[in-house]
């Protein structure tokens, strides 16, 4: 509980007696090799997926969106503020963003990665009230000019991001 495992594996590296950095779940051998070698190097294993993620858009305008969402869900495990802000923010681009460049991601973005935001959202209030903003920006686009993806968005937003119900039965 003191080191906050909340899932096995959980490996955690230590210097001078603060954690540095940690991983959770299976590691290849490869991938735990890098992962040693980037802690050898002094980087977390949060900065190595921001290198390998890059900008949102290279210089032909493509995005590596799983590499943004590895990223999204590295930054909403730290419990560093400056770390769960970077989270927040990458939601909200996927969020907005994703399908435009990676439309098979679709299904994802509804079930896995509002389930990440969910769990973002509980911890974190600045991503709670980012995320609770972008449900009603998409409930005022309903009234304007109603279109189901909104709707679908809206719906999912308020189940499945901000577990309130209650909005979605009232409607």
């Amino acid at each position: 509980k003191e080191l906050r495992v909340e899932a096995m594996p959980t490996i955690i590296v230590f210097k001078e007696g603060k954690e540095f950095d940690r991983v959770v779940g299976y590691q290849s051998a490869e991938q735990m090799m890098a992962w040693l070698g980037a802690i050898e190097r002094g980087e977390t294993r949060a900065g190595e997926l921001q290198r390998r993620a890059g900008k949102r858009a290279d210089k032909d305008g493509r995005v590596d969106v799983d590499a943004r969402m590895d990223l999204a869900r590295e930054l909403a495990g730290s419990d560093k503020e400056e770390d769960l802000k970077a989270a927040t923010e990458e939601y909200l681009w996927l969020w907005e963003n994703m399908l435009e460049h990676k439309e098979s991601m679709r299904g994802v973005r509804v079930s896995f990665m509002a389930g990440y935001m969910q769990h973002l959202a509980k911890k974190h209030a600045p991503a709670l009230a980012a995320f609770t903003a972008l449900r009603d920006e998409t409930a005022t686009r309903l009234k304007t000019s109603p279109e189901w993806e909104d709707l679908r968005d809206w719906i999912v937003l308020n189940t499945r991001v901000l577990d309130d119900k209650g909005t979605v039965v009232a409607w």
